[in-house]
């Protein structure tokens, strides 16, 4: 596991919530997605797909949307760089709740607007 998905892995533990390293996420056309992540109940109703670059899904973007997925790109943490779970939050914030209302975390407001 790289130092992105750890510290993924690491936030969602932290606040909560469900994450899959390393899905396949297939589409109507036939094709493939490989995110890093998948987040569930954040972003859109099948969840936040989290890859490292946009050509890595850019093809296929508008079948992510179709199939009820949100998608994002992060860069790998830097050398040294200390986890800090209110960027987490606030990143995860910036994204959306997605589920269920009666299980939205504490710390997640909800959207205004």
């Amino acid at each position: 596991m790289n130092r992105l998905t750890q510290s993924l892995q690491r936030a969602c533990d932290l606040l909560g919530l469900e994450i899959e390293i390393g899905s396949e996420i297939g589409l109507a056309s036939g094709r493939f997605v490989y995110p890093l992540a998948r987040i569930l109940r954040l972003g859109a109703p099948n969840g936040m797909l989290v890859f490292r670059r946009y050509a890595d899904f850019a093809p296929f973007a508008e079948e992510l949307v179709s199939k009820r997925y949100a998608y994002s790109t992060l860069d790998e943490p830097l050398d040294g760089e200390t986890f800090d779970p209110e960027s987490f939050v606030e990143m995860f914030q910036d994204w959306g709740w997605s589920g269920d209302e009666d299980h939205r975390p504490s710390w997640m407001q909800k959207n205004i607007g």
